[in-house]
């Protein structure tokens, strides 16, 4: 009876749960570092808003707080990390419009992971201001793109093919949010 040993089955639960958490943190990280980065280095959630809304995501993910400080030292430290925000915007298939809001050290090596990922879906990467006029811009409290019109889609494997490639385009470790004008009724 090899391979039905109860403590291979929670060392891969746990092996899975772990990649999971590496993921949040690895984003959450990120946002921290991008926080304070663009604070002007201030590295005092009091002052730094951004920080302080980071640093709150951090401890509802269970985050240890050795982490937070390294995010928020890589931002302010003398090894600072120079982490650049960028917008990509892009039509999904059937027409879905895309807005990828990311998170990045190195730009060229982002723009390709989204490319491949919107592609393979059969999607294109636009231009900057291709599809940003379909949204409505929100800076409350932190950067939000609410559709001015929906499209939807009730064709079941239209929707499979759409949530699939948010799901792809989320699972990227540079990408922070995705916002579409998808909507999908209730009846899928």
């Amino acid at each position: 009876m090899s391979g039905h040993s109860k403590w291979k089955q929670i060392k891969h639960k746990k092996a899975i749960n772990d990649k999971q958490r590496a993921k949040i943190f690895t984003k959450i990280s990120k946002l921290i570092t991008s926080a304070v980065i663009e604070g002007g280095g201030f590295s005092d959630p009091n002052i730094n808003v951004k920080l302080r809304l980071a640093i709150e995501k951090a401890k509802v993910a269970n985050m240890p707080k050795d982490n937070i400080t390294r995010a928020v030292e890589k931002g302010s430290g003398p090894n600072r990390t120079n982490l650049k925000e960028v917008i990509y915007e892009g039509f999904g298939p059937h027409g879905v419009a895309l807005v990828i809001h990311a998170t990045s050290d190195n730009t060229t090596r982002t723009v390709n992971e989204v490319r491949t990922v919107i592609d393979k879906e059969g999607g294109k990467l636009g231009v900057q201001g291709s599809v940003s006029y379909l949204f409505k811009v929100i800076h409350h409290p932190e950067l939000e793109y609410v559709p001015v019109f929906n499209m939807e889609i009730s064709d079941k494997l239209a929707s499979e093919q759409v949530i699939r490639l948010l799901e792809n385009l989320e699972e990227l470790d540079d990408v922070q949010q995705v916002f579409t004008n998808a909507v999908f009724p209730d009846s899928l």
